[in-house]
Order: C-alpha cells, then structure tokens, then sequence
C-alpha cells in the first residue's frame, strides 16, 4: 500500500470521529443550540366568582307591594349576569291559596345601581294570571338577559310583580290581607366563553296585599272598600 493511499485512509477514520457524535442512526442532528431569554412577570393575584342576593322589601303599590331580591357581584375582577334557576311559591302567614289563583309571577330587572322604585327590563314571566300551584317549583332556562349583566363590584335588583285582572274594589275585597312567599334561587353566571357559577342562593321574599286606606268622608272616616260598595 502506498504512503498516499495510507494517509487518505487515517484522514477519513477522523473525520468520521469527528461526526459520529453529533448525528445518530436516523441522520438527525443530536446537537442542541438555544438562546436563553428572561423576563419579569407581575406578582401573581387571585381572585373569586362569587355574589351575594338578599331580600328587599318594599311597600310600593298601594294594592300589592314590590319585593325584590338585589344582588351583588363581589368579585375583583370578573363580569357576570344574574341567572336566576328557579321559583316557588308558598302560602303566607294570612293564607295565599285563593290568592295565587288570581295572579301571575313576573320578573323584571333593573340597571345596575337601580331599585324597584326605578324603571325595570322584561327578565323573566314566571307564571301568568291564575297559573301558579303553590308549593311547585318552576324553572327557567339559563339564558343570559343582556340588562342582567353586571361588572365586578357593581349590583342589581330583581323585581317581583304580580300580573292581575279586574278593579282594585273587588280584589280588595278578595284578598286584602293575604299574603305569598316567594322563594328565588339564582346565581351569577360568567360571560362566556368561560361557563363559571358562582354558588346559589335561595332568597325568601313576601307579596303582600295591602288593606284599604282609611280616608276621611265627611266627619268621619270610611273604609275604602266600603266606600266602594256605597256607590
């Protein structure tokens, strides 16, 4: 063997030391290169989907007054609508069953920061006029009510209003006195994408019928009621 051919064979033996360690059986590089970058990030926070709902009584309404039940998003952060799952409604102290035969279930709410007092949106017709079974509960689809929504901090009310027909002389006459309960069970729910509760609460709220005002009539003062029958 010549001295040429002996040197090209010792040249070809390293150059393959010299790949063998950065390449494997599947021709891939096994070589790893990388840039390091860093970066600051802002201290973590968290944060809860949480409300409250409580009962707001009211007298409004000279025949019939007008609960309400005000919620509250008290989380930090997050945007919610009141979705309100369920009602039922139940005999009050005075008895309600012939009541609940002559009225109907409606819900209204209110912008936020809004009271019962002030203007409401259509939210939700639980039951029309003469369709409530006491003690049954009825449910509502979850659909999102675009007046409902509410920032983080800010509340709202849920208004209760009592659809009937015929003069205020005759359902005085019928039912003054006479009380229902109403049980509201609701949560907040999150905008979506994102499909978060927060835990629900059952608010107890009264419907109550006013008795008619004394006023006065001449010298003395006579039932509204009875004033009505005299005409």
């Amino acid at each position: 063997m010549s001295r040429r051919i002996v040197v090209a064979a010792i040249a070809a033996m390293a150059l393959s030391a010299t790949v063998l360690p950065l390449t494997s059986s599947s021709q891939e590089t096994e070589a790893r290169w990388f840039d390091a970058v860093s970066a600051t990030l802002p201290d973590g926070a968290s944060d809860r989907f949480t409300a409250t709902s409580v009962d707001t009584p009211s007298t409004v309404g000279t025949v019939t007054n007008a609960p309400g039940v005000l919620t509250t998003n008290t989380a930090q952060s997050h945007s919610g609508w009141v979705n309100v799952a369920s009602t039922s409604v139940t005999a009050g102290e005075l008895g309600g069953q012939t009541l609940a035969s002559a009225v109907g279930l409606t819900y209204g709410v209110t912008a936020p920061g809004g009271t019962c007092a002030s203007a409401t949106s259509a939210y939700w017709t639980a039951r029309a006029q003469g369709q409530i079974a006491l003690g049954t509960t009825y449910t509502r689809p979850s659909d999102r009510v675009g007046a409902s929504l509410l920032t983080a901090g800010q509340q709202n009310s849920l208004c209760l209003t009592f659809p009937r027909s015929g003069s205020d002389r005759d359902f005085f006459l019928a039912h003054a006195g006479r009380d229902l309960r109403v049980n509201t069970t609701l949560a907040l729910r999150s905008e979506a994408p994102s499909t978060w509760d927060s835990t629900q609460s059952t608010v107890a709220s009264r419907a109550r019928i006013a008795f008619p005002r004394a006023t006065p009539w001449g010298n003395n003062f006579t039932n509204i009621a009875n004033s009505c029958l005299d005409e």
